[in-house]
């Protein structure tokens, strides 16, 4: 009877251990060794901005939207290839603030919202119109206002002149 009160003890805690482990853990398209600059979960899919290890002797930041081993669409800022790049801007209004950062890539923007007050969203835009919107529901981690030498700081207006956004 005493063994079986340990082995059922052992087996609960084992549980419980691996709960809070699966709690902890956080999903991102970012590889081991990589720093996860930003990641959310828009339910099926993940938005990530990945930067190379601080030891890496080619420096990146890298968007990658999908899932882990499954990326559909990646866009990659180098050193070596200045012409890719992200931007950032701060944007201010009467109630609210958000940190957005866009980039384009083959005629199409792709530009995340994230604001002081409510969801972060990425919006995909094609002729200045809006084919898709995504919102940030789960899995939060990293800073959109990190320092980066692949973001551009740009002012409020500058994003609003690239967009047609008013």
């Amino acid at each position: 009877m005493n063994n079986f009160l340990n082995k059922i003890s052992l087996s609960l805690i084992f549980i419980f251990s691996m709960s809070q482990g699966h709690a902890n853990t956080k999903i991102s398209n970012c590889e081991r060794g990589e720093e996860v600059f930003y990641s959310c979960g828009t339910g099926k899919k993940i938005i990530s901005f990945c930067a190379s290890p601080k030891e890496s002797s080619s420096a990146y930041l890298e968007y990658r939207f999908g899932v882990p081993k499954k990326i559909e669409l990646s866009y990659k800022a180098t050193e070596k290839d200045l012409s890719k790049k992200f931007n950032r801007a701060e944007m201010w209004g009467a109630s609210n603030a958000s940190t957005v950062i866009w980039f384009e890539n083959n005629g199409v923007d792709y530009i995340l919202s994230d604001p002081v007050k409510g969801d972060t969203t990425m919006e995909i835009i094609k002729n200045q119109k809006i084919i898709s919107k995504l919102t940030c529901k789960e899995d939060f981690y990293g800073a959109t206002a990190a320092a980066s030498n692949f973001i551009e700081e740009k002012e409020q207006k500058e994003f609003f002149n690239l967009h047609g956004h008013e």
